[in-house]
Formats: structure tokens, sequence, C-alpha cells
């Protein structure tokens, strides 16, 4: 019997995507961002532990970073356990517009990130600290228009200067977005990432907003966990039609 390599393992099991959206203009220098990488150095870490432990799903990821332009870590997104995090660094504008519209183009199996296998729901993590330099709301609002982007589980980490109800519009709910500050960011990201992984992975047994509550609860401890939702009854069938047979 042929061994299975770790490819063809990967691809027989559900992908779950994860993007992270990180702001890496100039107001993020020193703290803010080195706050972001070394709250991920430390989570990829314990995803990957997880993964190895749990073969329900692969973690897929990839980061893209927006300033005055925008650029992906990576060409396509990684297995968690072959993904390795390059630090940021932060400077110039906040084309925040210009990362809804590459999202946009990415969310798609023609020509996007999600072409290979059949996918989980993605899970979508935006973290900013300011207002968009460009056109984002035009951007904003073709995305919303995107299937997996309506179908994905977005949380928005909120940092002091960005515009609360654009990050609303964006998750499309107020319990999705974390406000914090620049002392609670490293551990905040760290939980928000891990917990994404584990319980985002497992989304399919999950409703959609049931699985947000969940990864952001420990952060946000005043959010509901959604009570899961009875599977809808059997339609009725009639028997009146029915000839039943005689009993001798």
């Amino acid at each position: 019997m042929p061994i299975k390599t770790s490819t063809q393992e990967i691809g027989a099991r559900p992908l779950t995507p994860i993007f992270f959206l990180i702001d890496t203009s100039g107001s993020m220098v020193n703290d803010p961002i080195e706050a972001v990488n070394a709250a991920m150095r430390e989570a990829i870490p314990e995803i990957k532990n997880f993964a190895q432990e749990n073969a329900d799903s692969s973690i897929m990821i990839n980061v893209l970073e927006f300033s005055t332009g925008i650029k992906w870590m990576s060409e396509k997104p990684i297995n968690v356990e072959d993904f390795k995090w390059y630090d940021l660094q932060a400077s110039g504008l906040t084309a925040m517009g210009a990362a809804f519209g590459e999202l946009n183009n990415k969310l798609s199996r023609k020509g996007g990130f999600l072409q290979e296998h059949a996918n989980n729901a993605p899970i979508i993590i935006l973290l900013t600290d300011g207002a968009p330099t460009d056109n984002a709301q035009s951007e904003l609002d073709a995305l919303k228009e995107n299937k997996w982007f309506s179908y994905a589980i977005k949380i928005a980490i909120e940092l002091p200067g960005a515009i609360h109800s654009s990050l609303v519009e964006f998750v499309g709910s107020e319990e999705g977005v974390i406000p914090t500050d620049t002392n609670k960011l490293k551990k905040l990201l760290q939980v928000i990432a891990i917990n994404s992984a584990k319980i985002g992975s497992q989304s399919s047994t999950r409703g959609k907003a049931n699985t947000t509550a969940t990864i952001v609860k420990p952060v946000k401890p005043e959010v509901t966990i959604p009570e899961p939702q009875p599977e809808p009854a059997p339609t009725a069938v009639s028997y009146t039609h029915l000839t039943l047979p005689t009993i001798a």
C-alpha cells in the first residue's frame, strides 16, 4: 500500500485560511509594530503544535501589510507547519482601501487563494490604528459583495486612532471589534491568533456568530456566546397516498 505524503494528506482535508491584514503605516512605528511582531513570533509555534495534534483541517496563513502600498508576506497562503514569520517594519501612509481591493481579488477560486481544495470559512483579522489615506469605502463596498468575504469569520483589532464605525462595518458586528492599546496589544493579538486557528478550523460545526463570539470571548468578556441554533425539523411526509399491505 502506498504511503501518503504530507501534501496528499493536506489535500484530503479542508483548508482553513487565516488572513492577517496589518497596518504598517508610520503611526505603527516602535511599540505598536514591535508588539505585533512579538505576538506573532510566539503565536505561530502554538498554532503549529495545535495543527500537528489535530488533523480535522489544514490551517493556511498569509499576511497582507498595508502602508503607502500593500505587500503579502508570501506569494500564497502557507500551511502553518511550514509558515515562517518575518518581522514587519512601519512607515508611510495607510492604504487600507488598496488592502481591501487586494483581499477582494484573492478571496476567489479563479486566480485567487481559494482555488485548490474545499475550504472552511476564511478567517480575516484586521489590525489598524488609523484612518485610511485612500478611498477605502468604495473598496470595502465592493469587498462586501464577495461571497467568500460574507461567509468569512471577521475580527478587527482597534488601536487608538482607528475609526470604530468603519471597523464595525468591515466586521459586520460590534462584537467582532476589539478596542485595545499598545500595552495590551501583544497578549491580545496572540490570544486572537491562536483562538482563531483552534476554533475557526472547527467552525463547520458552529454558526458564524457563535464562532466569532467564542474567539473573542477571552479578551472581550462582555460578549455573549449565542446558543447553538437547533437543526431544522425534517420536512413532514404525508402517507395518505400509500396503500398499506394486508396482514394475513
